[in-house]
């Protein structure tokens, strides 16, 4: 039942901002300088203009490589981007829709990381660790009954955001994880504008 709730509310969300004309759709026909096709020419990172900021989607099934939080991290960085910040439920909504728009990106089992952790120097928080200083979340978007303080504890430093897109269950939601943890991981870099 919950499944249905949550597709009938994205659903009428996305038909309210169409008409209202302000949902920022991809629009492959801007400035190849401002976001290239593909990040660092890399074929299995696909990159589109989602209302005014680049997105690279790493799609790694052809390689078959996965990445832990601090790989992907240096991936967006080289590229002069950063990992995926999710601040507003208009820009969770946007990401979770380009992953419909392009189901490649959205195969079992994978999920991608974002820039979300919890604080590595006392702040007993979660946040964005994109440029110092880091800022706490104002918006989520947790799978239910996560974070946790027990059983597996993940509120806690060493743990990282990633992104669900792969059932009807679990797509879109936020889930905690061990930082170092590789499988079926891919990343989403965004651009710093």
């Amino acid at each position: 039942m919950q499944q249905i709730s949550v597709k009938l509310f994205l659903t009428a969300f996305a038909i309210n901002v169409c008409l209202a004309g302000s949902l920022p759709i991809a629009n492959e026909g801007e400035s190849k300088e401002y976001c290239p096709s593909y990040l660092q020419d890399d074929t299995t990172i696909p990159c589109w203009i989602l209302g005014s900021k680049c997105y690279c989607f790493s799609n790694n099934d052809a390689v078959d490589k996965v990445y832990n939080w601090t790989e992907a991290n240096e991936i967006c960085k080289a590229a002069n981007m950063t990992l995926l910040s999710i601040e507003t439920e208009q820009e969770d909504f946007l990401i979770y829709s380009q992953g419909e728009t392009h189901p490649e990106l959205v195969q079992y089992p994978y999920s991608y990381w974002t820039s979300g952790s919890y604080s590595q120097i006392g702040y007993k928080r979660w946040e964005w660790a994109t440029n110092e200083p880091f800022q706490p979340f104002e918006y989520t978007n947790w799978i239910p009954g996560q974070p946790s303080d027990i059983n597996p504890p993940n509120n806690q430093p060493g743990h990282c955001v990633h992104l669900s897109f792969y059932d009807d269950y679990t797509s879109g939601y936020w889930y905690p994880n061990s930082c170092s943890f590789e499988s079926f991981q891919r990343f989403i870099c965004e651009s710093m504008n």
